[in-house]
């Protein structure tokens, strides 16, 4: 019998390892639904693009900096002296650290091999979230448009610096660490013994030390010269942008810090022949130095003596620069300004030439709509409409405004009764069709002209534009994350009620993943945590489960690099109820115009995936169009003239369809809020 400790050291070992498996099952089980998920929507080659990039671009930082961590332990074991005493003050003392090199030695080689791998795999962890980065600089087009200082195409500035200065951070990163862990190497190895102060550095440790803190000092000549071009958006002044004091102060300093830093890699490489440490010191000396007065204590006295006196005259160009700019990156350069002047009367001649206008004006707000809707057309507790949207039809001849919401699905609102899993997951599956309601009139009873009403509902006559071929709501604007339906199962699909009873349906569409096999059952049922999913008899083999029925949530999943309108709107065009979705390409980085936060413009901030940060750039370029039926998503570049678009398109080809979109769904495209 094994000891009572060694019992109970196996059984810890035994319920750490059960927690580990089940955690990577878990994942595992997310995973490979999530890769069904993609080959449903027809995106799997999006999904794994994204993956090998990531992969990619992790794998080469952490080879490249594991592969300098290594060399620099290297040359520290190289460099290390032959005896281990030191003597001072005349007496011999042995190294302190020689009872370590006696247990370490043997293992040198693995402890440098670990030391290294594990540093590169950090370092490769944090450059993967740059893929994004990584492909708009591999898939990058011009802009055709210049800035105004340095004569650069503004695609230099969107694609290639942020790159380049990421890049540079990595490499810096590499480095620092290297330098780091070569000192630490030094003093294990006996080549740096901080008890005898300077003396205590070998020539061998010193010429080390010298040559990394050179090539930093060329990567950081090159960050300042980067950095020149950096000052296009710099908030110094009132605005974004190169202002006064930036390109006759900072600009210069810039610039002399990168000669400095350059000189400064000299003496540091001729210290490799020298070894004496007061070039080391001079060099760190002389950038210290003139990175305080030139970067800081030069454009302080200018922008206090010079521009503080006569600030308008000296930023007004700067000023002008950034209107351009701004007016440029955010599509508003050709907007023209026009004066109406006010009219006292107005005549019988312009209501006539206005009649269509007048015919439009809205009385009813979209947001107070919803509880009208919800009181009048909900029909049963179950349905719902969580928002009202603005939309043009033709209604007999004439181009009207109308509000339009789809009656959702609300699992929550069932009878508490009701709530068991058969009836959530695999009766209660769908909303069914719109209601839909004129903007500018109201019913004998004054409430709303309902065009469009009732379950099933028909539409009235003159507003056939309204009618669905396919009326059911699989996929909508109010579904959680956990919301999940199994259709095609055992169990009939509640369609709609009727005074006679509920009316039963059964999917035909093409939406969902199909349980063909008790493995994709069991991943499903680890996914959502419900072993129903593989012990039902219901669900069979043709059964297939809809996951990520939020269009919002559906959309950011398959187009991350997208920021996407808070609010999707409904329409019904040629014959089907789709979701439109608008979304942004954005970006931080278009010379001199002005950053803000876009967070304060959004109208649902607490929604995911939407515009937010400080950016300076946008494009409402890619209209998304969702089916309410079975999922599908197809996504129209709108704006062929934005250059991130068309990044986006080279580098996912498969997610942008070719397509032109119909005349019926054109007419339905709008500003987004």
């Amino acid at each position: 019998m094994a000891p009572p400790a060694r019992r109970q050291r196996r059984r810890a070992i035994l319920l750490v390892a059960v927690v580990v498996l089940l955690f990577a099952a878990s994942s595992i089980a997310r995973f490979y639904t999530d890769v069904l998920w993609f080959q449903e929507v027809g995106f799997e080659s999006v999904l794994w693009k994204s993956i090998a990039t990531q992969a990619l671009v992790g794998a080469v930082v952490a080879i490249l900096v594991g592969a300098i961590v290594w060399v620099n332990l290297f040359l520290a074991g190289r460099a290390a002296p032959v005896y281990g005493a030191f003597t001072v003050g005349g007496r011999t003392f042995a190294d302190p650290m020689e009872r370590y090199r006696e247990v370490l030695t043997p293992y040198l080689t693995w402890l440098r091999l670990g030391i290294a791998a594990g540093l590169g795999v950090l370092g490769g962890i944090g450059a993967s979230a740059a893929w994004r980065t990584v492909l708009l600089w591999i898939n990058r087009v011009p802009f055709g448009e210049r800035d105004p200082q340095f004569g650069r195409d503004v695609a230099f500035y969107v694609f290639d610096l942020p790159f380049f200065r990421t890049a540079l951070d990595l490499v810096w990163f590499a480095l620092i660490v290297s330098l780091l862990v070569t000192l630490l190497a030094h003093a294990f190895h006996g080549s740096l013994r901080p008890q005898l102060g300077l003396r205590g550095v070998t020539p061998g440790a010193l010429a080390h030390v010298s040559v990394l803190l050179g090539v930093m000092a060329l990567v950081k000549a090159v960050q300042y010269y980067l950095g020149t071009f950096g000052l296009a958006f710099s908030e110094r002044g009132t605005v974004t942008g190169a202002t006064y004091t930036d390109v006759n102060a900072h600009l210069p300093a810039l610039r002399l810090l990168a000669i400095i830093s350059v000189v400064s890699a000299v003496l540091f490489i001729v210290n490799i022949r020298v070894r004496r440490v007061a070039l080391p010191l001079a060099a760190v000396g002389i950038w210290v130095l003139t990175s305080f007065l030139a970067g800081f204590v030069w454009p302080t006295v200018i922008q206090s003596v010079v521009v503080g006196p006569q600030e308008l005259q000296r930023e007004r160009p700067f000023i002008t620069r950034n209107i351009a700019s701004t007016r440029t990156a955010f599509g508003l350069g050709e907007v023209e300004s026009r004066p109406y002047p006010a009219v006292g009367e107005i005549s019988e001649e312009g209501i006539a030439a206005s009649e269509n206008v007048f015919n439009n004006v809205r009385l009813w707000d979209p947001s107070t709509m919803a509880a009208a809707y919800e009181q009048l057309q909900a029909i049963r507790l179950y349905y719902r409409f969580p928002d009202v949207d603005i939309d043009r039809y033709e209604i007999d001849g004439e181009t009207r405004q109308v509000l339009i919401s789809p009656r959702e699905l609300s699992l929550a609102d069932l009878p508490e009764q009701s709530q068991g899993w058969q009836n959530q997951h695999l009766q209660y599956t769908h909303g069914y069709g719109v209601v839909a309601s004129l903007a500018n009139t109201i019913g004998p009873g004054g409430e709303p002209d309902f065009i469009v009403g009732g379950v099933p509902g028909r539409a009235e006559p003159g507003a056939e534009a309204l009618e669905a071929e396919q009326p059911r709501v699989y996929y909508g604007e109010g579904f959680q994350d956990a919301d999940y339906s199994i259709v095609n199962s055992g169990q009939a699909e509640v369609d709609y009620p009727t005074d006679e009873g509920l009316v039963r349906f059964e999917y035909d569409g093409e939406g969902g993943v199909q349980l063909s096999n008790v493995f994709r059952k069991l991943a499903f049922a680890m996914r959502e945590s419900d072993p129903n999913l593989l012990l039902s008899g219901l669900v069979k083999p043709d059964s297939r489960v809809l996951i990520y029925r939020n269009v919002r949530d559906r959309v950011r999943r398959a187009a991350p690099f997208l920021s996407l309108d808070s609010d999707p709107y409904v329409a019904t065009v040629d014959g089907r109820l789709v979701w439109i979705v608008d979304a942004y390409t954005t970006s931080t980085w278009y010379p001199y115009s002005q950053r803000y936060d876009a967070g304060e413009s959004v109208v649902q901030p607490e929604a995911t995936g939407v515009l937010d940060g400080n950016v300076n750039y946008v494009r409402n370029s890619v209209k998304v169009v969702v089916d309410a039926y079975d999922g599908s998503m197809d996504f129209y570049i709108v704006d062929e003239e934005d250059p991130l678009a068309q990044a986006w398109r080279a580098a996912f080809p498969e997610l942008f369809t070719d397509e032109v979109p119909s005349a019926d769904l054109r007419a339905h495209f709008r500003y987004p809020e």
